[in-house]
């Protein structure tokens, strides 16, 4: 059997105010640790430590966002992987059901009626954006994607007809 397999990482943008919003909330949390311990008992400088924790444990990793496309013949799945070591699967389709592939910008996509657009791209090279709309039950779905070359040549191949170059 000729398997085709190919995975493509493409690292989010992350926004300005990424870095000040870290540091602002551990300012933050150590001001409230200073003033609970100075104040009042260790009953509450317990909860805040605790909320330290939990903001570097799941909120933290959200700054820091990668993800990885991984085609398997017609087969795409699109993994999220927070700061590099969380991993969470988002989205999983066949290319076969896909009712168009183009670029964003395209005026091919004008005659799909979406009810949700996933967005799993860089947010740094709009011109190279492309639109899988797909079925997601009852109702169709834009997923965005930034290929490089040889995921796009995939696609291009795996989609056939669908498939809509600039």
């Amino acid at each position: 059997m000729n398997d085709t397999f190919y995975e493509q990482l493409v690292e989010r943008k992350a926004s300005p105010l990424m870095p000040v919003l870290k540091i602002l909330l551990m300012i933050l949390l150590a001001a409230a640790l200073g003033i609970a311990l100075f104040f009042a008992d260790f009953g509450p400088a317990v909860v805040i430590v605790a909320l330290a924790f939990l903001l570097y444990y799941f909120v933290f990793p959200l700054f820091s966002v990668e993800y990885e496309y991984t085609l398997l013949n017609y087969d795409m799945d699109i993994d999220a992987i927070y700061s590099r070591s969380k991993r969470k699967k988002k989205l999983s389709f066949d290319l076969r059901t896909a009712e168009v592939i183009a670029p964003a910008s395209s005026g091919e996509l004008s005659s799909c009626r979406v009810s949700k657009v996933w967005d799993f791209t860089s947010r740094r090279n709009p011109d190279r954006v492309y639109a899988v709309v797909v079925s997601n039950g009852q109702a169709l779905v834009k997923v965005l994607l930034e290929p490089d070359e040889t995921t796009l040549l995939h696609l291009r191949q795996w989609g056939g007809s669908k498939f809509h170059s600039i």
